[in-house]
């Protein structure tokens, strides 16, 4: 997975282009994703990552409400972050990162008993609960069942009691683990249950101080968003240094016509290319060309048919920016986890990720020692947590001719605009 970018590293990553032409054409030329931050005006705060993902796939305001906070650290040095109706908290075990809900019904609760109740057979109406001994029936009972369960409210730690709510008026209630819920008969059928708004009732009033979150480092700038492609066109790096090779593909040329080709600079003026660099199979025509000698910026790599008029063009950059050779400090991962973050040649590193929407389809890029920035031909898809490298393992592998260095690993979510970016280092 990992790659040198000499022309023979090239050459090699070709075998890939070739097989998945079909898939080009598919690719869009410039990916627009969304933002990851889903804004409120309701309350004025803001959802996103893992946060938002988990509140969309699980019930969304019924059973969690609007958020009321920011996120913070707490005590525990857990991201946390108030709901109306919950609070979750992002736990990271093992490399691996999940969300977990508050127990807000425990904690509104606590100091008071609930008697137990002995069992009964279970009905269309009635459910006994044996791991805290409480029943729930009917509206509560089909609520918790369809909306979560124990996974979302928790348990049932009291029967069904009376208690003044809000508006001054007596109704009945029963206290879950994570929630309270509450029975409002004038309501319409189908919406007499309400979940408790107890995020409200428990969030601090003042949040800790925490400082600002730290810039990210110049190796996860993404860059490919402005360097868009013409035609069936790939180019590999999309980035690099002044002196390091590119390799233009491109399809759907008519087999036997000449290709002319010729590199653009950010002034217009054109660089001509040997067309006797090009190389052919079909319909398809890949050109490896060298940059020594060409300053910084953007350029654009064109081949085109002299009789089909075909064009395959791809904007590439030259630019030392993403350099980060022997002793560059790793940046801090984001969203994620590389492990081990130190490897020798000849090793796997685990990547995790976490924060995208459930299912969604991942672009992924690579940044090398070398300053290369790597899109990916073929992307990944996120599990049903929206994590990467959980539920089935994501391993680079690290050859024995790799660069020392720093390597990252970027991922963005295409539908959420979710970001991860995991690094580690490889040493001789």
């Amino acid at each position: 997975m990992a790659h040198s970018f000499r022309f023979a590293a090239l050459k090699s990553a070709l075998a890939l282009i070739v097989v998945t032409t079909l898939l080009l054409s598919a690719l869009p030329v410039q990916v627009q994703a969304q933002t990851d931050e889903r804004f409120f005006p309701e309350t004025g705060h803001s959802i996103r990552g893992g946060f938002r993902a988990f509140w969309e796939a699980n019930g969304s305001i019924p059973n969690f409400g609007f958020p009321i906070t920011p996120e913070y650290q707490g005590p525990n040095g857990r991201i946390i972050q108030w709901f109306e109706r919950a609070r979750f908290e992002l736990v990271t075990e093992g490399g691996q990162s999940r969300v977990e809900l508050g127990n807000l019904g425990l904690e509104f609760t606590q100091g008071r008993v609930f008697p137990k109740v002995p069992p009964i057979e279970n009905s269309e109406n009635f459910r006994y609960i044996p791991q805290t001994q409480h029943i729930i029936k009917f509206g509560f009972k089909e609520i918790w069942e369809t909306r979560g369960a124990e996974r979302i409210f928790g348990y049932p730690i009291s029967e069904e009691i009376q208690e003044v709510l809000d508006n001054g008026e007596w109704h009945t209630v029963q206290y879950f683990e994570k929630a309270r819920f509450e029975y409002w008969p004038e309501l319409p059928p189908g919406q007499r249950v309400l979940i408790s708004h107890l995020g409200r009732r428990l969030a601090p009033t003042q949040l800790p101080e925490s400082g600002p979150p730290p810039p990210p480092s110049p190796l996860g700038e993404l860059i490919h968003d402005q360097l868009p492609r013409q035609g069936d066109a790939f180019i590999m790096p999309l980035a690099a240094p002044p002196g390091e090779p590119f390799l233009l593909y491109g399809a759907g040329f008519d087999p036997n016509e000449r290709i002319s080709a010729w590199l653009t600079n950010a002034e217009g003026e054109s660089i001509p290319l040997d067309h006797e660099w090009v190389e052919r199979d079909e319909d398809t025509a890949w050109l490896g060309f060298d940059t020594t000698d060409l300053p910084e910026g953007n350029y654009i790599a064109v081949m085109q048919g002299t009789s089909s008029e075909t064009v395959a063009a791809a904007h590439f950059r030259l630019t030392r920016a993403f350099v980060a050779g022997p002793g560059t400090p790793r940046p801090a991962n984001m969203n994620g986890n590389a492990t081990p973050a130190e490897v020798n040649p000849g090793t796997r590193v685990r990547i995790t990720g976490h924060g995208l929407r459930p299912n969604e389809m991942v672009e992924q890029w690579l940044t090398e020692p070398d300053g290369s920035y790597v899109l990916m031909f073929v992307g990944d898809q996120a599990d049903a947590s929206g994590q990467i490298g959980v539920q089935s393992e994501a391993i680079f592998w690290v050859p024995e001719d790799s660069l020392p260095g720093v390597y990252g690993i970027h991922m963005r979510g295409l539908e959420s605009g979710a970001r991860i970016s995991v690094y580690f280092t490889v040493v001789r």
